[in-house]
């Protein structure tokens, strides 16, 4: 296993477009898979919340925007087996003057679900929100090779 290094971790990051955002709900750990861009270090996404319900993820988020996003790559192309990134820091909304940029990386490398995007909700039913992460630390390690 080694660390990776702050271009290795971008790689990833444009690669994948998509992990696991966890949060605090009030004691609990909580997580959820997310599709994420990213462009010259700032990681942006979008969390819909349904007009009918509570939203435990924004509820949470309101009380301790503390969150961290786990990203795991499978390579099949080098000697690696995988790569992972760990990313910590608080969840903000970006000013309005970077959204126009943070929904161009999304739609850019963001990874969705096959048959649904986010960006294709009817707003009818649901409440979009876009988000980054102020990032506090960013971490690395790849495991394999022959």
């Amino acid at each position: 296993m080694r660390q990776l290094g702050e271009e290795e971790i971008e790689e990833t990051l444009t690669a994948v477009g998509f992990g696991v955002l966890s949060m605090i709900d009030e004691e609990d750990p909580y997580g959820i898979p997310v599709s994420f861009g990213y462009d010259d270090g700032d990681i942006s996404f979008m969390l819909q919340a349904d007009r009918a319900a509570e939203s435990r993820k924004l509820s949470a988020l309101s009380t301790d925007p503390t969150v961290c996003l786990t990203v795991v790559q499978q390579n099949q192309e080098t000697t690696e087996l995988w790569r992972s990134v760990v990313i910590t820091g608080e969840l903000i909304q970006p000013p309005l003057e970077k959204e126009d940029a943070a929904v161009d990386a999304l739609t850019d490398n963001g990874t969705f679900v096959p048959g649904f995007n986010v960006l294709d909700a009817p707003d009818t039913d649901t409440d979009i929100n876009m988000f980054q992460i102020e990032i506090a630390d960013a971490n690395g390690r790849a495991f394999g090779g022959r």
